[in-house]
């Protein structure tokens, strides 16, 4: 068996990173959630930056998500224009 062209190697990567990002997004959904100790100063800023990084993941989720959308789109115009040089080509007799 050949090797993963350089693309699709890629592309695994991108689909493995967003995995990870949806569950480190779930973990600190989670951890935000929680009651956590403390008063004041340290806990508002520990919430800030909770938010701030669950913002980050969604809105690099959202990138990943807006990538494969798009490579779904290209498999499919893909495989409608291969069905019509097919078709073409039955007619043709070839």
């Amino acid at each position: 068996m050949g090797r993963a062209t350089k693309a699709k190697r890629a592309g695994a990567r991108k689909l493995k990173w967003y995995a990870e990002l949806k569950q480190k997004l779930a973990s600190l959904r989670d951890s935000s959630s929680s009651s956590s100790k403390g008063k004041g100063k340290g806990k508002a800023k520990a919430k800030a930056s909770s938010c701030n990084a669950s913002e980050r993941t969604s809105k690099e989720m959202e990138e990943i998500e807006v990538w494969v959308m798009g490579q779904k789109k290209i498999a499919v115009e893909s495989e409608l224009e291969i069905d019509a040089l097919l078709e073409i080509s039955r007619k043709h007799g070839r």
